[in-house]
């Protein structure tokens, strides 16, 4: 390869990483919202306790994001 590719690969990481910071991009996780958090909530539920669940933006969207009672 010639001299000048491995002077390209870091730029273009760079630029890469730039970028991804840019578009808000962020390196944490998204919180869970799978089994586990269902067999929690319904754990609580069956001990008539609660806690606010946060809606994620497809329920604050389509306005399913309470819980139902049960």
């Amino acid at each position: 390869m010639p001299w000048y590719v491995w002077t390209l690969i870091p730029a273009g990481l760079v630029g890469a990483y730039i970028l991804h910071t840019l578009m808000g991009g962020t390196a944490a996780p998204v919180a869970a919202r799978g089994a586990i958090d269902r067999i929690r909530s319904h754990n609580l539920a069956r001990r008539g306790w609660s806690l606010p669940v946060p809606a994620g933006l497809f329920e604050r969207l389509t306005g399913r994001g309470g819980r139902e009672a049960g």
